[in-house]
């Protein structure tokens, strides 16, 4: 009898020792949560692709939004098209222009992720307004 008791003793706490483990570990894993998600975060921020590919990502839009700002300077220079048309054009082309710099400079603010990794000859924003062709973006600062 004796002998069943402590069996049964053993089994119960072998049980408790158990659950108590799992318990301290959901709580470790709880606890640590915020510690291993940064860690990680930071691991896919500084990753190699990641930084090539934020790298590349402001020298694309600086270089989209000189790419309207030409397109702004061809159709203005276009005395062949019709007034009413090439005005349109030239409009959604400055809409377009004004996009690429609001993401460029939302991108330029974010210190944390995008923002790291921009190339220090870049402009850290870029001005806003429309184009009119004294105000040509510069890609490269000297």
């Amino acid at each position: 009898m004796r002998t069943a008791l402590l069996g049964t003793a053993a089994v119960v706490g072998f049980i408790g020792f158990m659950v108590a483990t799992d318990i301290g570990s959901l709580l470790y894993q709880k606890a640590t949560a915020p510690l291993r998600g940064q860690t990680e975060a930071e691991r896919q921020i500084e990753s190699g692709a990641s930084r090539i590919q934020r790298y590349q990502e402001f020298f694309n839009i600086c270089q989209g939004i000189q790419a309207k700002e030409d397109a702004i300077d061809n159709l203005k220079a276009n005395d062949t098209m019709d007034e009413q048309k090439r005005d349109t054009a030239v409009t959604a082309n400055q809409n377009a222009r004004a996009t690429l710099i609001a993401e460029y400079n939302s991108k330029s603010a974010q210190s944390y992720t995008a923002a790291r990794f921009k190339a220090s000859n870049l402009p850290y924003q870029i001005n806003r307004g429309p184009y009119t062709g004294m105000n040509r973006t510069n890609c490269v600062i000297q």
